[in-house]
């Protein structure tokens, strides 16, 4: 869905839209703003292919300890489709697996309400 088709004139995300998507975390680029506070670049990867993510100071430092390669997570943001190039997540949200079973768990919340509604996000 990120992926720019040429035979289809674009990608099937749109820019702008929020979706959010969940898969194992491959890949993170540490970058610095010109004021030295931490960002980053991320790969998320699951059964049907990759997604390019980038996760801005704000949200990195609130997020840090569950950005490292390999968790499982997942990410709810802002797509952004630049030209004829792959489209890219700007990241708003990030929930660990682990986060959304315990949560599950403790609340009456659903799966998609976590999710999509952002109700992890409300009581905490």
């Amino acid at each position: 869905d990120f992926v720019y088709q040429e035979d289809d004139g674009g990608c099937i995300v749109r820019d702008g839209e929020s979706v959010t998507v969940g898969g194992i975390l491959t890949e993170k680029k540490m970058m610095y703003t010109k004021r030295g506070e931490a960002m980053a670049r991320l790969v998320l990867e699951d059964l049907t292919g990759t997604v390019n993510a980038i996760i801005f100071s704000k949200g990195y430092k609130r997020y840090a300890d569950i950005l490292k390669e390999d968790n499982k997570v997942f990410l709810k943001g802002r797509v952004q489709v630049r030209d004829e190039n792959d489209a890219e997540l700007i990241v708003e949200t990030v929930l660990g697996f682990d986060e959304i079973q315990t949560y599950l768990i403790a609340s009456d919340a659903s799966f998609y309400d976590i999710i999509f509604n952002d109700a992890y996000l409300l009581k905490n």
